[in-house]
């Protein structure tokens, strides 16, 4: 779209005092590294500008709040390897925290989610995939978690991977089935273990 092609795209985070915030005890770090701002040129996703190898470093026993902006043009879900994504916010707006190991976002929409480093010292993929074949977007690289090795503190970086998506439809079936959570929200659930979490 070239209206997208030609606008200027970025995060801007307004936070509130630590004793106003409704989730703070639930995270440690709350830093602008930690912001994943979703944008497209024709047939490529970008992932905060870049479309080359990039990385979040980590520190292990940290819980990290990640705020994640979609300014692309199709619905996206995203999951990181091994770790599960705790749902705090969806467009600016506390939610009860909820458990997902994926999350399906739409254009526009903005959810902010923590992660928890508590996993062996290694390297996680970002995983950006479709729900459907009516959209598809190519990423040239990877976006991946890295542990950090050294203890050094922890800074950032990014990349890519392979996105399409789909409108996936509000349901209110049993297990494995989209249960509706809020307004907008579905999540899917399966017996005993998380799944994903469906912006709609």
């Amino acid at each position: 779209d070239a209206r997208l092609d030609s606008a200027l795209q970025g995060g801007i985070i307004v936070r509130e005092s630590r004793r106003q915030e409704t989730h703070r005890q639930l995270y440690d770090e709350d830093h602008v590294n930690y912001t994943v701002h979703i944008s497209q040129h024709k047939d490529t996703l970008f992932v905060n500008g870049k479309s080359l190898q990039s990385n979040f470093l980590i520190n292990t026993n940290t819980r990290y709040r990640f705020r994640l902006i979609h300014g692309g043009v199709c619905p996206v879900i995203l999951s990181i390897a091994s770790h599960p994504l705790l749902i705090i916010a969806m467009d600016g707006s506390p939610v009860a925290p909820k458990m997902t190991e994926a999350v399906e976002f739409a254009p526009g929409e903005r959810v902010d989610f923590i992660v928890t480093a508590n996993k062996p010292v290694s390297t996680y993929d970002f995983n950006f995939k479709p729900s459907s074949d009516q959209c598809l977007f190519k990423l040239k690289g990877k976006v991946q978690l890295v542990y950090n090795a050294t203890g050094d503190a922890a800074g950032n970086i990014l990349a890519e991977s392979k996105v399409k998506s789909k409108v996936i439809e509000e349901s209110s079936l049993k297990s494995g089935k989209p249960v509706k959570l809020r307004q907008g929200v579905l999540v899917h659930s399966l017996p005993s273990s998380p799944t994903s979490l469906v912006l709609t």
